[in-house]
């Protein structure tokens, strides 16, 4: 499937009505399963590279989710330490 063929459009004319349509908690599954049926298509290889990517990205979101709790504690526990 090329963005430029008709099938294309079609794909994304879809998956603009569902996304709209199912629950906002949802949506990210959508774009995700979408994404993977689209590499998929593309080739099987490529499916690797967005797991990978999947992966990595969801992760690095959680570490950098931990390091902000962590600065919000260290600052509220330092406080009055700190001067502006």
């Amino acid at each position: 499937m090329l963005f430029t063929s008709y099938s294309f459009i079609v794909f994304i004319a879809i998956l603009f009505v569902l996304y709209y349509i199912i629950p906002k908690k949802y949506q990210w599954i959508l774009l995700l399963g979408a994404s993977y049926f689209f590499y998929g298509l593309m080739s099987i290889k490529y499916l690797g590279y967005i797991l990978v990517t999947t992966v990595t990205t969801f992760y690095a979101g959680r570490q950098l989710k931990r390091q902000n709790i962590f600065q919000k504690d260290y600052l509220k526990e330092h406080k009055a330490d700190m001067s502006r």
